[in-house]
């Protein structure tokens, strides 16, 4: 490194690391004058990783405020600085060590942001929400409990934040949560709520009557917000006649989320004063349908039947209430709709697990038992409509079995692939792509005898629908009938998908029409990219691979002559394109792409993004494990970038149950992971936006998903993973 870089790095990073602050700006002005972004990255992870201290202080010092790719030495360079921040020794800032730092570094931070001035420990806080997650709840709390003020309040709202994105009701927060407001948590007591949580209730229902009597008071400079986990609890729990007196306080309270939680749990009490309280008035805090729900809940047949009828969006607490033989009869009468009916209750009952229904906290949880009336319904009926049967799978996890696949794909293609709107497409959660996708992955050989069946049909319509698909799939029978479709009526990328199975019969078709079209290289484009495909191209290289117009007379002859290695070197791809045809193993271009990484003057990310990507694929199980680390020590650096897509990747469905924690952490982690889970099912979870709700994405996931693992299925019309009928 000393010949590359024209000095000795040690020296170089040892007076950068100086705690002179004008010997190391110096330093740094006249190092950032001199680096090449090769040198850049290699002196960061020289650096980062070297065993001596002030090395370590310098490349932090000169690298890390500006930028840090997520290098496995970070993990080293984090043990050496954190415990100095904020001392004389140490010549980094926290701005300059964000990146440094992971969530599994949290129990030594709290003594270097109580050394910080209050703004800055703040600033610091604030940043550092990005890494936290539940393995950083105890520590945030210790740090509140040792800090005052706003700093305290923010610790505490970190450790808060976790808790609204997971889900999991968290006993060690709302004890904390009283502590800072030196509450004593009640005794627990024979049929009544739990102590902790009904002290937790009666703080905040102090709190908020306090607002509400005196607007302009201020009863607390610095409130902590309550936390999550108390709701969740409270809609769990079944009070006592004893609480009463706190349940009517907490109607009243403007906390719309609490009154109508606490109006849900009156409807699990069985005493004669809770029933008169329900049979009184609504509070005004509580929506009329949450009030009918609980009257329900308690027992009230004339409340559940108006839910079944009043408005459709009321049906998911319906049938979460209904005992499993009025739920039969819900689904006999929905199946004896007409048509255009049955299928607005489906989608209905389809919108409940994709979180479309209601804006309230309390929506009831998406669960299969209380539609799993609906399979043997369907079964008893003689004649069923293909687009109700259709829409069934499309919308309703419950009904994606093997039966019903069966059932459908019976249906002749005029019937299966008639126009089915938007019920084909239908994806709810992680792992449900729709109807064709559940066909192909659950019963792949009988689907594509109908799609043949209908490709070969009297109907353009059904037989254009077929023919997609089919080209989707990547069917390399009957060529002559796709290929004729995609010349009069195909898109661009139809020969490329076709090309995925490599069939002869396919590169003989593209082969043919290449030599029969017009010199115009604009028309010869899309079906290069199929024949480089064809001869050996790896599927992904020719999505990024895009000639340019002056380049493909050369490779339409080099492809003519089957050298697909040679026609793509020959355009000069950049080196993001070079990332993906890593994983060709022609050596000619592995060669190529190596030469062009040791001379590429792309900024360190993207270079490290490159050796992320030769990890992947030429790695060996340890190097790729080094290279997630990163990722799973959940690195502030790792916000920056295609990291998680690159992992997601490298650790497939092995690392699920990670992707899914890590849902339930902070909004920053929650962007990153999305992406990853976009690249595992072709679309993310929807996390945003169920953070506030009774059960949030993570707790949604781990209950429906992680059980069906086994049988996630990639789907090449999903362009993801997807469910298999059970």
């Amino acid at each position: 490194m000393t010949a590359d870089l024209g000095r000795d790095p040690v020296a170089c990073l040892t007076e950068l690391g100086a705690t002179d602050s004008r010997v190391a700006l110096s330093a740094r002005r006249g190092a950032s004058s001199w680096l090449t972004e090769q040198q850049h990255l290699r002196l960061l992870r020289f650096g980062l990783g070297h065993p001596d201290q002030q090395v370590v202080l310098g490349t932090a010092t000169l690298f890390c405020g500006q930028y840090s790719p997520p290098v496995p030495e970070l993990a080293h360079a984090a043990s050496v600085v954190l415990p100095m921040l904020g001392t004389e020794q140490c010549s980094v800032s926290w701005y300059d060590a964000r990146p440094l730092i992971g969530a599994v570094d949290f129990d030594g931070l709290i003594d270097v942001i109580l050394r910080l001035p209050e703004p800055a420990a703040i600033r610091f806080l604030g940043e550092l929400h990005r890494v936290t997650r539940q393995d950083t709840v105890a520590a945030m709390c210790e740090l509140a409990h040792r800090a005052v003020g706003h700093v305290r309040a923010k610790a505490f709202g970190n450790a808060a934040m976790t808790d609204g994105y997971d889900g999991r009701i968290r006993h060690d927060l709302v004890r904390n949560w009283l502590e800072l407001q030196n509450r004593e948590p009640a005794r627990d007591q024979p049929g009544r709520l739990p102590g902790l949580l009904r002290t937790a209730l009666q703080s905040w229902a102090e709190q908020c009557r306090t607002r509400a009597s005196d607007p302009d008071q201020v009863p607390d400079a610095h409130p902590l917000g309550l936390p999550p986990t108390v709701r969740r609890w409270f809609a769990a729990s079944v009070p006592g006649p004893a609480d009463l007196p706190l349940l009517r306080e907490l109607l009243a309270t403007a906390d719309f989320e609490l009154a109508t939680t606490t109006a849900w749990t009156l409807g699990a009490m069985t005493d004669s004063d809770s029933r008169a309280l329900l049979d009184s008035e609504p509070s005004d805090h509580v929506a009329d349908r949450i009030w009918l729900a609980a009257k329900a809940r308690r027992g009230d047949a004339t409340a559940l039947e108006q839910l079944f009828r009043e408005n459709e969006d009321d049906v998911a607490f319906a049938l979460t209430l209904a005992s499993p033989s009025r739920r039969r009869q819900y689904f006999r009468e929905l199946l004896a709709l007409p048509v255009p009916a049955a299928l607005a209750r489906i989608r209905h009952l389809g919108a409940w697990p994709r979180r479309d229904l209601w804006s309230s906290f309390l929506m009831p949880a998406y669960d299969d038992r209380y539609l799993a009336e609906l399979n043997p319904a369907i079964r008893a009926r003689a004649q069923i409509d293909t687009t109700v049967l259709r829409a069934c799978i499309a919308w309703l996890p419950c009904c994606e079995t093997r039966h019903l696949a069966d059932l459908l794909l019976a249906r002749p293609a005029a019937e299966l692939f008639d126009e089915p709107h938007d019920d084909a497409r239908a994806s709810p959660f992680l792992g449900h792509g729709g109807v064709w996708a559940f066909l192909e992955v659950t019963r792949p050989a009988a689907f594509r005898r109908r799609l043949q069946e209908g490709l070969f049909g009297n109907d353009p319509d059904i037989c254009a629908a077929c023919a997609r698909l089919l080209i989707q799939l990547g069917s390399s029978d009957h060529v002559d009938r796709l290929g004729a479709w995609i010349d009069e009526h195909g898109s661009a990328d139809d020969w490329l998908a076709l090309a995925r199975e490599r069939d002869p019969r396919v590169m003989a078709a593209i082969t043919e029409r290449l030599q029969e079209m017009p010199t115009d290289p604009r028309d010869h484009r899309h079906l290069l990219t199929a024949l480089a495909v064809c001869e050996g191209m790896p599927f992904r290289v020719a999505l990024s691979w895009n000639p340019t117009t002056d380049r493909i007379a050369a490779v339409r002859s080099a492809l003519l002559r089957n050298e697909p290695a040679n026609a793509f070197i020959d355009t000069q791809p950049e080196l993001h394109v070079l990332q993906e045809a890593l994983c060709w193993q022609d050596p000619r271009v592995r060669q190529y792409a190596a030469r062009v990484r040791r001379l590429s003057q792309a900024d360190p990310d993207s270079l490290y993004e490159f050796d992320q990507f030769n990890v992947l694929f030429h790695g060996t199980p340890a190097e790729i494990e080094r290279a997630l680390q990163p990722i799973r020590d959940g690195r502030y650096a790792t916000h920056l970038g295609t990291w998680s897509r690159i992992a997601a990747r490298a650790g497939g469905l092995e690392m699920l149950p990670f992707w899914i924690d890590e849902l339930g952490t902070n909004c920053c982690r929650v962007a990153i992971v999305e992406s990853a889970l976009a690249e595992l099912f072709g679309h993310d979870s929807g996390a945003f936006e169920d953070a506030k709700r009774l059960e949030p994405a993570a707790a949604y996931l781990r209950r429906t998903l992680l059980p069906v693992r086994h049988r996630l299925r990639w789907s090449r019309i999903a362009n993801g993973y997807v469910v298999a009928g059970h």
